[in-house]
């Protein structure tokens, strides 16, 4: 979960729906500049994110009882091999970028400090880099069977983060004030993005990478007046009943 504070209380935006919000932006990317797999790699985006663990214990509530932001959440061995294996039934393409994506995201772990950080035992930690290796050799292989090379991979990969990062400062919260910019990703062509708001609240992002001139996309909000839960389950049986609203952004070149 992506969870921001509010005069009112929580508000919750589900891992699935940030993902489908990275989708809705790539849906813009300029057409010449998109993959031949393109709607895999839509898929990929909007798809990143989910196989999120079960409502049980304490693992979506803080020690304060609050919902807790996925950035304070252990890292979960079991739902990277999820995801990684769920991939795998859509296609080779989708499985290609889902790996790369968890290579990015977990190769820190390698490192025996990372691993302390995050609070891995001895075991997890050679279970993870185990995960890690085969994550290399999944990607090797799929490569050579979609005959595609490592630039190729990386190019769209690229694009699936630059979505993937856009959609996290805009659910989080995280654009600068006074028109500053803040650095997405970096592009295809291996230039930095940059994400700005101007002062009629439009988005830019530099260079300009859509189609469109201008568009809006949305996420879905859910909101909680209930400030503390005993336990996982509690929040589950909450947030039936949250008021849901829709956050808007327009973006404009």
């Amino acid at each position: 979960m992506i969870v921001n504070t509010s005069t009112q209380g929580w508000e919750i935006i589900f891992q699935r729906a940030h993902g489908l919000l990275a989708s809705k932006i790539g849906f813009y990317w300029q057409k010449k500049e998109r993959p031949e797999r393109w709607l895999e790699t839509l898929t990929a985006i909007a798809e990143h994110d989910d196989e999120q663990i079960g409502w049980k214990g304490m693992y979506h509530i803080t020690e304060a009882g609050a919902p807790q932001d996925f950035s304070l959440s252990k890292f979960s061995l079991e739902q990277a091999q999820r995801i990684a294996a769920v991939s795998r039934y859509k296609s080779q393409w989708i499985a290609l970028m889902i790996s790369m994506h968890l290579s990015y995201l977990y190769e820190p772990l390698r490192e025996e400090k990372a691993a302390k950080e995050a609070g891995l035992t001895l075991k997890e930690h050679k279970e993870t880099i185990e995960f890690l290796d085969l994550q290399k050799e999944n990607q090797k292989s799929f490569r050579k069977k979609l005959k595609v090379n490592q630039q190729e991979a990386q190019k769209a990969y690229n694009l699936i983060h630059f979505c993937d990062r856009c959609s996290l400062i805009l659910c989080r919260q995280n654009i600068p004030e006074d028109g500053r910019k803040v650095e997405v990703f970096i592009l295809p062509n291996g230039e930095k993005s940059y994400l700005y708001q101007r002062e009629d609240k439009t988005i830019c992002i530099t260079p300009w990478v859509f189609e469109e001139s201008e568009f809006e996309v949305k996420v879905e909000v859910h909101c909680l007046a209930q400030l503390k839960f005993e336990n996982d389950k509690e929040l589950a049986n909450a947030l039936p009943s949250a008021t849901i609203i829709e956050k808007k952004w327009f973006f404009r070149k």
